[in-house]
């Protein structure tokens, strides 16, 4: 299995097991699901080191935004389906909705590329200008 594509399996089991956990962990405690959203931008970024050590930035930026894809339906899904992820509104249109998925792609994208860019700071070698 190419590393690339072994982190990004990680990592989007860890961002479901977040949005399940910590969907669960919300309803129990009484916190806002929302403040959850870290941990998901912290796992993008780490999929996005990762990633970047065995491969390109560009990988790096792609396993950042496949998470997010990840975490933005499956892991919603799950979160919505607990209760604590589910809109306030009642009903959500497709635009809004697809607006959203969107939105955390781009943000995968950035905090993967971010975490890529991290790990190629810290794996340059000592004799390296610039």
């Amino acid at each position: 299995m190419n590393p690339s594509f072994r982190v990004v399996v990680v990592a989007a089991i860890a961002v479901v097991a977040l949005d399940t956990l910590g969907s669960l962990a919300a309803r129990a405690f009484g916190f806002g699901y929302g403040s959850l959203a870290w941990g998901s931008f912290i796992i993008y970024a780490v999929a996005g080191f990762c990633a970047a050590r065995s491969s390109t930035l560009r990988t790096a930026a792609q396993a950042g935004g496949a998470v997010a894809l990840v975490d933005a339906t499956l892991g919603w899904a799950i979160a919505w389906a607990l209760g604590p992820g589910r809109p306030t509104a009642g009903y959500i249109g497709i635009g809004p909705l697809l607006g959203t998925v969107g939105l955390a792609w781009l943000i995968g994208i950035a905090l993967g590329l971010m975490g890529g860019l991290v790990a190629r700071f810290f794996t340059r070698g000592p004799n390296v200008a610039g």
